[in-house]
């Protein structure tokens, strides 16, 4: 069952919905895997969708994966081909239902380059259309994905990056500006103070790179966070 509910604008929808998946793996040998899956699922609209368009329904997918995974001592990595299909994603603005579907490949894993230092990546290519139009589905981009690594250092320290980015993306079906690519970065650093408190601080997007997910809309600049964590014994 999914709901949207915001008493204040009058909002009380609610539907039923019968998510399921269907999955079957083989191993080929002691270090690779094979499988394959078929799951149907749902999003909910938001309040704003349903308040501007009250005949908005959950959006249907039906996905389709067939995957290889290769797991040793000191590397892992999964291999996907996919596909995924629905005739109602919900695009803004102002939010309608159109027919999406997308083609893609996608590469994730990570591996310690020594006793010390972690590799990790998901790469993701994907043929994304509106099969109404058969144009470029909107605010998807066509690759995306994130490489980092993490180095361990004394005394339980530990220093981090990543790189996130996304290529270009149509904004919407109702205009013709294209949003650019862009690429962010993110540095972190824990310190074990004492064996029950540690300090984490992170920089994300360090470079204070301008980029936008929907048009006119800024995402958030240079940001800093601190956490102080107590396990308690």
């Amino acid at each position: 069952r999914v709901s949207v509910v915001d008493r204040g604008k009058g909002v009380d929808k609610a539907w039923r919905t019968n998510p399921w998946l269907i999955g079957a793996g083989q191993r080929l040998s002691e270090r690779w895997r094979i499988a394959s899956t078929v799951s149907r699922g749902y999003r909910a609209p938001s309040v704003y969708d349903v308040v501007t368009d009250s005949s908005l329904t959950p959006e249907d997918y039906l996905s389709k994966e067939i995957s290889a995974g290769y797991s040793s001592d000191e590397t892992d990595m999964r291999f996907v081909l996919f596909h995924w299909r629905t005739p109602n994603a919900i695009v803004s603005d102002p939010p309608a239902a159109f027919p999406l579907r997308a083609l893609g490949v996608e590469w994730s894993g990570r591996t310690n380059l020594n006793r010390s230092t972690r590799l990790s990546w998901a790469f993701t290519a994907q043929d994304a259309k509106n099969t109404r139009t058969w144009s470029p589905a909107s605010r998807r981009a066509q690759h995306y994905g994130n490489v980092g690594m993490t180095k361990h250092l004394t005394s339980g320290n530990q220093l981090g990056w990543k790189f996130r980015f996304a290529g270009p993306r149509d904004n919407s079906e109702w205009d013709d500006v294209q949003l650019k690519s862009y690429t962010v970065l993110d540095v972190s650093l824990e310190r074990q103070l004492r064996p029950d408190l540690s300090l984490a601080a992170k920089i994300e997007n360090v470079g204070d790179a301008f980029y936008e997910l929907a048009s006119g809309y800024n995402t958030v600049g240079r940001r800093v966070s601190l956490r102080l964590t107590y396990q308690v014994k």
